[in-house]
C-alpha cells in the first residue's frame, strides 16, 4: 500500500523533488477542489503559460540570513536553510529529518510529526511538510502553478499562492490530502507542501499548518 501510494499519488509526486518535472501536471490531474485558508485575500486562476521561456538573469548574490532569526511563536523551534535562503518555525514536537530529495537542492527541507525518514513510513494520522526552494525568475515560478486555482494569502509583507488537493473518488489507499503555499520574491521561489493520508489528519493539522506558513521569512 505504502509503495503504491508513493508511486501513484500526484500530490506525493509534488512533494518529491526528483519528479519536479511533472509536478504541476500531476497535481492538476488530482485536484478536485480548492479552499482558501484564514486571512485569504482573493482567488485567482493562473492560465497555462505556453510562450517560450525568456528567463531573466538570476539576481546575484541571492540574499541570505547572516544570523538565526528568533522564533515568531513562543515555544517553537526555528529552521534556517543551509545557505540562509529562508527560515521557518515549527512546533518542537515535529522533527527535521534528512531530505528525501536528491543532492543539488541543499535548501530543501523535510519535517514531520512521526520522526520518520520517508513519507511512505508515516502513520495514517501523521503530517509531513516538504519545503523546496530554487533561485528562478518569476515566470518560471508561476509556471509551476499554471492551470491551478489558487488563493492569495498574506504572510507579513509577502504574498503566498495557496491551493489544496483532495483525492479523486475511488483512490482508496493512495489518497492524499494536501495544502501548498508558493512564494516568489527577488528570484526566490519557495513552495511549502503539507500532506496527510486521511481527512481527519488534514482537519486536525490545518490551522497549525497556516500558523507554520505564517512564520516563513526570506532575508532582505
Amino acid at each position: 500500500m505504502a509503495l503504491s501510494r508513493a508511486r501513484q499519488n500526484p500530490s506525493l509526486t509534488l512533494m518529491l523533488r526528483w519528479l519536479a518535472a511533472i509536478m504541476v501536471a500531476g497535481v492538476a490531474g488530482s485536484a478536485c477542489g480548492t479552499s482558501s485558508g484564514p486571512s485569504s485575500l482573493a482567488t485567482v486562476s493562473p492560465a497555462p503559460n505556453t510562450s517560450p521561456s525568456t528567463s531573466a538573469p538570476i539576481e546575484s548574490p541571492v540574499p541570505a540570513f547572516t544570523a538565526t532569526p528568533t522564533p515568531l511563536r513562543l515555544g517553537w523551534s526555528v529552521y534556517v536553510s543551509p545557505n540562509g535562503r529562508y527560515s521557518v518555525d515549527f512546533p518542537r514536537d515535529w522533527f527535521v529529518v534528512p531530505s528525501a530529495t536528491p543532492s543539488g537542492f541543499p535548501d530543501d527541507l523535510d519535517i514531520n510529526t512521526d520522526n520518520v525518514t520517508s513519507p511512505i513510513l508515516m502513520s495514517l494520522g501523521g503530517a509531513w511538510l516538504h519545503v523546496y526552494y530554487q533561485s528562478v525568475d518569476q515566470q518560471t515560478c508561476d509556471r509551476w502553478l499554471a492551470g491551478l486555482s489558487t488563493t492569495a494569502y498574506a504572510v507579513g509583507e509577502l504574498t503566498a499562492l495557496t491551493f489544496t488537493t483532495d483525492p479523486v473518488p475511488g483512490q482508496g489507499a493512495d489518497a492524499i490530502w494536501s495544502l501548498s503555499a508558493q512564494f516568489w520574491s527577488r528570484h526566490r521561489c519557495l513552495v511549502m507542501n503539507f500532506f496527510h493520508y486521511n481527512p481527519e489528519s488534514r482537519d486536525r493539522y490545518r490551522t497549525l499548518e497556516y500558523q507554520i506558513i505564517d512564520t516563513l521569512r526570506l532575508p532582505d
